[in-house]
């Protein structure tokens, strides 16, 4: 229907515009008409002019009017060519100017100075007015046709306007019409998702990008809707990266920039502040090589100008000034972006660190040269232990020898206290004996290097139970050993603690009628924890700190044997696998040994 209103509308304007086009043409061609009989007027005025004064300026004037005149024939007869009638006419007017011309000729001699004649110029003058009066005549008879022509065209504009009008009042009126039915069939649909989407809109102005809309139908608004739904899901999770990153960019203790290739910061976090001391204006008004140590200016040039040419990220550790006109030292990591002209960089302070690293080194060197004197000194002792053992042992087995020789070989000349003399000796004489073993032993565990491989320690506990029920079997004692106690460290030194221990129960048990000694571990979620416990003469924790020195006893010799060394080498051998060793005791009930093993941490 669109189509056909403007097929008709266009027919109908094309023969307006052709109708005003044909009146315009009639508006023209009058108006030549009435310039030439302006001009014929014109020569008409001159030669009346000449025949009153005989001025022969008149006569030139009358000859350039008519030159003109002959002039606009052309277009005049190129402006009627559709008027037959009006080509005619033109025909008797190019004659009646030809007479007109030649009878003009009459004048010329004037124009060359010459006085004519009267009768001449009589003649002249017939001859032009009468080709004048024919020339009028035939001007007047075109100019009235085409004022009918001009007649007849307006009143066809104004039809064809009249008709132009209608159409175009008629064609708006039916596309009013159809859009109107368009509009009341779609308005529902289409503006009900629009009100959607312009919810969704306003939502997102309002930053609520987890707003969605409805979507109402599978065309055109429909994909549109999921299209938004799409885009706010995207704006979600890009609003919470934005967010993600300020919150990380304002609250992060390193220092995070953003600067460009003219040399200045462009953004900085918080942290600037903090550990510079320079605020935030600061940093951002002023070139960045004023904070910067200048030893250090060639490597920040040298980073640049590798990063406008599309390396990959890079680190360097860079020197920066406090307000306080020190420097501290910052590890940064810088990455460029040559099509926008920008640096990122995060950078931690490392000066503390470095710092420590340096007196770490300084340490380990001391350290070195310390060990290196303990190295010496452990082989001087050692040297000294064997003087010691190698020394001692052969007086001592003399003493008891000749003390053994004497009970022997004079027992029925010495009396009781002479005996009980050399008996003491000769048990002091051992017991010396036994504890340079034992001060040995304990040196020797001192340098034993921990080999540590799986170790089955209720295996272990089992076989010194039974050498030592073996070595008495007239007592009354029970052993309790949990089964499948497997940890990692060095049978070897394991097997000398738990000896140790368990020795301690079964010999401070010993003047208790029954007995019980038990070997356990307690799990918990730190760790397992070992324990020896027994139900024996036990000790006062008040004395539990020296428990696990060397040659301290808590109890008497006459009434327990021993040197005090024990304890001290268990304890030894648990701080070698990287454990710790504990008691807990009451006098006369029983004391408990807890220890603990961290095989993945031994120590030497």
């Amino acid at each position: 229907m669109v189509v056909a209103i403007a097929f008709v509308s266009l027919r109908g304007l094309k023969d307006f515009q052709d109708a005003s086009a044909w009146r315009e043409h009639t508006f023209q061609v009058i108006d030549q008409i009435e310039r030439i009989r302006v001009l014929d007027s014109g020569t008409k005025t001159a030669i009346r002019d000449f025949a009153l004064t005989g001025d022969s300026l008149c006569i030139r004037d009358h000859a350039v009017a008519l030159a003109r005149l002959i002039g606009r024939l052309p277009d005049l007869r190129e402006l009627t060519a559709d008027n037959p009638n009006q080509q005619h006419r033109i025909d008797l007017l190019s004659q009646a100017i030809a007479e007109k011309n030649a009878a003009s000729m009459a004048y010329l001699p004037v124009l060359n100075g010459q006085r004519l004649p009267l009768a001449v110029v009589k003649t002249g003058v017939l001859q032009g007015a009468g080709a004048r009066d024919s020339i009028t005549a035939i001007l007047s008879a075109m100019r009235d046709e085409e004022k009918k022509l001009l007649a007849l065209r307006e009143a066809s504009v104004v039809v064809r306007s009249r008709n132009l009008t209608l159409i175009l009042v008629a064609g708006s009126a039916a596309i009013s019409a159809a859009m109107f039915l368009i509009f009341f069939f779609l308005t529902n649909h289409i503006t009900g998702s629009l009100r959607e989407l312009l919810r969704g809109t306003e939502a997102i102005e309002r930053r609520e990008f987890n707003e969605r809309v409805a979507v109402r139908s599978h065309d055109e608004l429909g994909d549109l809707g999921k299209s938004f739904n799409t885009m706010a899901a995207a704006l979600a999770d890009g609003e919470k990266a934005v967010q993600d990153f300020e919150r990380l960019f304002s609250m992060s203790s390193d220092l995070i920039c953003v600067s460009g290739y003219d040399g200045y910061f462009k953004r900085v976090n918080a942290a600037w502040e903090r550990t510079l001391g320079f605020s935030k204006q600061e940093l951002l008004t002023r070139p960045i090589l004023e904070f910067i140590h200048p030893d250090d200016w060639e490597a920040v040039r040298a980073v640049r100008k590798r990063l406008a040419e599309g390396e990959s990220p890079t680190s360097l550790d860079i020197r920066y000034r406090h307000i306080n006109g020190s420097y501290r030292l910052f590890s940064w990591t810088v990455v460029s972006i040559p099509e926008a002209q920008l640096t990122y960089a995060s950078g931690r302070d490392v000066t503390e660190a470095k710092r420590r690293d340096q007196e770490i080194r300084v340490l380990n060197v001391t350290l070195e040269s310390q060990n290196q004197n303990l190295k010496a000194l452990n082989n001087e002792i050692e040297a000294f232990s064997y003087s010691v053992s190698h020394d001692l042992r052969a007086p001592l087995r003399s003493i008891d020898g000749f003390s053994h020789a004497l009970l022997a070989g004079y027992n029925d000349k010495l009396d009781e206290q002479g005996k009980d003399f050399l008996r003491r000796v000769r048990a002091a004489a051992q017991r010396m004996g036994t504890l340079i073993d034992d001060i040995l032993e304990l040196s020797r565990i001192s340098r034993i290097d921990v080999i540590s491989k799986e170790v089955d320690l209720s295996s272990i506990a089992r076989g010194i139970a039974d050498d030592l029920l073996t070595s008495q079997p007239e007592r009354n004692i029970s052993f309790h050993i949990s089964e499948n106690i497997m940890v990692q460290g060095d049978d070897r030194l394991l097997r000398i603690a738990l000896e140790n221990m368990l020795r301690n129960s079964w010999k401070y048990s010993g003047k208790h009628p029954t007995a019980r000694v038990e070997f356990g571990v307690h799990s918990n979620g730190h760790g397992r924890t070992f324990f020896v416990r027994d139900d024996g003469a036990g000790f006062d924790m008040a004395y539990a700190d020296k428990l696990f020195a060397p040659f301290q006893r808590l109890h008497g010799v006459a009434e327990f044997e021993g040197t005090g060394v024990g304890l001290a080498t268990v304890a030894r051998i648990i701080a070698k696998h990287g454990g710790r060793i504990w008691a807990e005791a009451e006098v006369e009930k029983g004391a408990t040994f807890y220890f603990t093993l961290d095989a993945g941490s031994p120590t030497s």
